[in-house]
């Protein structure tokens, strides 16, 4: 586990590595073409492995969002803003999704918080979305060996002490 103080610091470059499935972890996705039975077929899942740096994580002031009104959380949520670089080492393009779906925060407690997908209008629509960042990667892939910049947003309890980013199913580590 990294704390996110330490890597914004350091300006280290962290790796997110999985360990391969096996047919016996039962980690296959089934696709049915067309309803057809025959043209059933069965891919393993994606082993995500990336590169990612944290430049920045700081609270949101959801008042000073543009159009305050359109958020679909209360004013007084406790939402923060992790700002990255990433890179996909894998040899094909990977959904940003899988990505989403891997990376948390986890405290010293271990309690666990995933990326924050709530609200379309703070994480999409919105002007800050763009500027941020938050927008930015969300329902693109990526391509191979390409840099870029990005943010997921994190509900946060009001009172926390060290955050360490963590990697679902995996580890994560330096360069």
């Amino acid at each position: 586990m990294i704390p996110i103080n330490e890597a914004i610091e350091s300006g280290a470059w962290l790796q997110a590595r999985l360990p391969a499935p096996s047919p016996s972890d039962g980690n296959f996705i089934t696709i049915t073409i067309g309803g057809d039975k025959e043209n059933e077929l069965e891919h393993k899942n994606l082993i995500t492995h990336f590169h990612f740096k944290v430049t920045d994580f700081s609270k949101i002031v959801l008042t000073d969002i543009d159009n305050p009104e359109y958020l679909e959380v209360s004013l007084e949520s406790n939402i923060w803003l992790l700002k990255f670089e990433i890179i996909n080492v894998l040899k094909d393009s990977v959904p940003f999704y899988d990505i989403e779906a891997l990376l948390q925060l986890t405290d010293d407690e271990g309690y666990k918080f995933s990326i924050f997908k709530d609200d379309s209008y703070l994480l999409s629509n919105s002007s800050f979305a763009k500027k941020s960042g938050l927008a930015s990667l969300r329902f693109k892939n990526l391509a191979p060996k390409i840099r870029k910049l990005g943010a997921f947003a994190f509900e946060l309890p009001d009172e926390f002490d060290t955050l360490f980013i963590t990697v679902k199913g995996g580890e994560i580590s330096e360069v």
